[in-house]
C-alpha cells in the first residue's frame, strides 16, 4: 500500500481502496482473513480524507468485521468510530446503508470492549441524535433502530441511551412521544414492532417492575 504522505498516494489511491474490497470479497478467505492490523490502521486516514469514495470504505470496514471482527476491539478502532459518528448526520443514502449493515453485522455478538468503544468515541451518542432529528428521514430511522434492537442488555441499552444529553431526567416518556409522533401510520407500526424486539430482548435482564414500567411506557404510545 502506498505511503500516505507521497503525493501518489492522493493520486492512486482510490484504485487501491477498490483492490483491497475487491481481495477481501473475491479471495479465499484463508488469504484474506487478516493476521496484523497494519492495512487497517489506515482506515481513520481513509475515512477522513477520501469521503468522495466513503462507501468503498464502509464496505472495507464491514468485510472487516466478517472476517476479523476482533479487531474493533482495538485502541485505534475508537477513531474509526468517531469519525463515522461525526459523518452519520451528513451521510449519503448510499454510504448509510453500507454503514447500518457493517454496525448490524458487528452487534449481532459484541465484544464488551467493542460497545465501550462505539460509545466512548461518540457514535451511540450520534445515533441516537440521529433518531431525534426531525429532518432525517423516516424510513432512515426506522433503519438505526435496528441498531438498537442488538443493543439489548441493562448496561448497554437502557444505560447509555440515558446519557444522550437530548434526553432530560425523567424525560424519557416525552421523548418517546416524540420519536413515534414523527411517524405516519405504516413506519409507526414499524417501529413500534422494533421496539418490541428491543423489550422481548430486554426482559431476562430487568427486574419485573422494571420491565413492567417499560411495557407501560410502550402501551402508551399506542
Amino acid at each position: 500500500m502506498l505511503f500516505r504522505d507521497l503525493e501518489s498516494y492522493t493520486l492512486l489511491s482510490e484504485d487501491g481502496y477498490d483492490l483491497w474490497l475487491a481481495l477481501l470479497q473475491f479471495c479465499p478467505p484463508k488469504h484474506t482473513k487478516p493476521g496484523n492490523h497494519p492495512a487497517f490502521e489506515m482506515i481513520p486516514y481513509g475515512l477522513k480524507n477520501s469521503t468522495e469514495i466513503l462507501p468503498t470504505i464502509l464496505s472495507i470496514i464491514r468485510s472487516y468485521t466478517l472476517y476479523s471482527p476482533e479487531i474493533f476491539s482495538e485502541e485505534f478502532s475508537t477513531e474509526i468510530f468517531k469519525v463515522l459518528g461525526e459523518y452519520l448526520s451528513n451521510m449519503r443514502d448510499d454510504a448509510y446503508v453500507i454503514f447500518i449493515s457493517f454496525m448490524d453485522i458487528l452487534l449481532i455478538n459484541p465484544r464488551d470492549e467493542t460497545i465501550d468503544k462505539v460509545v466512548s468515541s461518540g457514535l451511540f451518542t450520534s445515533m441516537v441524535g440521529y433518531v431525534m432529528n426531525d429532518e432525517m428521514n423516516n424510513f432512515l430511522i426506522t433503519k438505526m433502530f435496528l441498531l438498537f434492537s442488538r443493543i439489548t442488555r441493562k448496561d448497554y441499552f437502557l444505560s447509555f441511551w440515558g446519557w444522550h444529553p437530548d434526553i432530560k431526567a425523567n424525560g424519557e416518556k416525552l421523548r418517546y412521544h416524540q420519536l413515534l409522533n414523527q411517524y405516519d401510520q405504516v413506519y409507526s407500526v414499524n417501529l413500534l414492532q422494533l421496539l418490541k424486539t428491543c423489550l422481548i430482548g430486554l426482559k431476562d435482564t430487568l427486574t419485573n417492575d422494571e420491565f413492567n414500567a417499560l411495557i407501560q411506557l410502550n402501551e402508551a404510545t399506542r
